[in-house]
């Protein structure tokens, strides 16, 4: 009889443990049910907490995603893990999550959507899953003391402005395959080195505006045109060479670029943005002769050569 009494009552304080953590879970976590019957976390209600976990499950069904601004204005918290599960991470995740150091992303995730991490300005390093397939518009922006980066070769869009801003960001390894989207370094005043996927094509405008501390960079033999703005204020550039195939060269492209010597433009280029080389005080171009780019030249009295 003791012992019936003694199961009786400890499975009594496991129901009692059980729908106690039940209700502190939704106490902590506000939260939605999606059309699939997943959870996605609209809040975290908890702004003292210093080292988050998200949930795997609420009310016993799975989560998988977390919800535009989620986590915003969280300054407390210095360390989130996002549990296995989530696929996905929405608008504004951790706006204004400036003490965050350190996150940590699951292999189920699929899609960073646009600026989702962009407030965590203390994160410095960064590793993402190796099933990310989609980082939008924005989602790193202003992270300004990341240094470091891996981005998994599964990464098939890499969005606009996505590292704009990253101050501190050295150097980059972007998966091959990809294409490179506007402004996708731009403000990255510390950035080195990046290597471009080898069978790039397009370069969108304003991509390496503002890198102050690029010196070099090869840019892919596929690429047809450059962008507007595409190397505006890379004061330290010394050394780009432009493929034969490139035919058009935007706006300000190179305006800025106070420590270029020598460039030589292809002649295939047909159409040259204004102020293409504006306050590059040390560089000669090298053109074909009777090219557009001499036409060009003289018409902008720059200083040339002809090959």
């Amino acid at each position: 009889m003791k012992k019936l009494l003694s199961v009786v009552l400890i499975s009594c304080m496991s129901l009692a443990l059980f729908a106690s953590c039940a209700k502190d879970t939704r106490k902590l976590w506000g939260y939605k049910e999606l059309d699939d019957g997943t959870i996605e976390i609209v809040r975290f209600n908890d702004f003292k907490e210093e080292k988050v976990t998200t949930p795997k499950k609420i009310d016993g069904k799975k989560v998988t995603r977390i919800g535009e601004a989620a986590f915003n204005g969280h300054n407390n918290m210095t360390s989130l893990t996002v549990s296995e599960g989530v696929t996905s991470i929405g608008t504004h995740a951790l706006y204004c999550c400036s003490g965050l150091k350190e996150l940590d992303l699951p292999d189920s995730l699929i899609t960073l959507d646009g600026g989702s991490l962009s407030g965590a300005t203390a994160l410095e390093e960064l590793t993402l899953p190796p099933n990310l397939k989609t980082i939008d518009d924005l989602t790193f922006e202003w992270l300004f003391s990341l240094k470091k980066i891996e981005i998994s070769d599964s990464v098939e869009y890499l969005g606009r402005n996505a590292f704009a801003g990253c101050w501190a960001l050295e150097s980059v390894k972007l998966p091959e395959h990809i294409n490179i989207e506007a402004g996708l370094f731009a403000n990255c005043k510390a950035l080195t080195s990046v290597n471009l996927p080898a069978d790039l094509t397009l370069m969108e405008s304003a991509v390496f505006w503002d890198c102050g501390s690029l010196t070099e960079v090869d840019i892919p033999k596929g690429v047809t045109s450059l962008g507007d703005w595409e190397f505006k204020e890379c004061e330290s550039l010394k050394k780009v060479t432009i493929p034969e195939g490139v035919t058009k060269i935007g706006e300000e492209a190179f305006s800025g670029c106070h420590e270029l010597t020598e460039l030589t433009i292809p002649a295939r280029v047909t159409s040259i943005g204004k102020d293409a080389f504006a306050f590059c005080p040390k560089l000669t171009l090298t053109v074909t002769a009777g090219s557009y780019a001499e036409e060009y030249c003289k018409e902008n009295n720059l200083k040339y050569k002809t090959a």
